[in-house]
């Protein structure tokens, strides 16, 4: 998924789920998927298309959580320690900006805090969240 994090697709979709138009993989967010069987898995990338994964506030944040339960759970166990600090950096600087994206884009009010915007933007489909509740 890192090396997925800065690539984009600009072709458009429309959402299943709303009809609003989408980019199918904007640069800088993680996709939600890599890519599906009947087309080009991990050239076309980010082949859900229900909601525009973009502004859901969890994907993202997942991908921090992920690298730091792998480098954990299996880099810092298995590389050498020159090779796992190679290892630690790359994905150390995508989380960093994942994270203040995070911020800019979703903490509305500067607390810290990621707040939803009334519409399902996050893992839960169909679940629409306001605020921080």
């Amino acid at each position: 998924m890192g090396d997925q994090f800065t690539r984009k697709d600009s072709r458009r979709a429309t959402s299943w789920c709303d009809g609003t138009k989408m980019e199918i993989k904007t640069k800088y967010h993680i996709p939600h998927d890599l890519g599906q069987p009947h087309a080009e898995p991990w050239v076309q990338t980010n082949s859900y298309i229900l909601h525009d994964t973009a502004v859901w506030r969890d994907l993202n944040l997942k991908f921090v959580l992920s690298c730091w339960r792998d480098y954990k759970l299996i880099v810092e166990k298995c590389f050498k320690p020159k090779d796992a600090d190679k290892i630690l950096q790359y994905f150390y600087k995508e989380s960093e900006m994942v994270v203040r994206n995070a911020l800019e884009d979703w903490d509305a009010d500067g607390d810290g805090m990621i707040e939803n915007s009334g519409t399902a933007d996050q893992t839960y489909d169909m679940w629409t969240m306001t605020g921080t509740r």
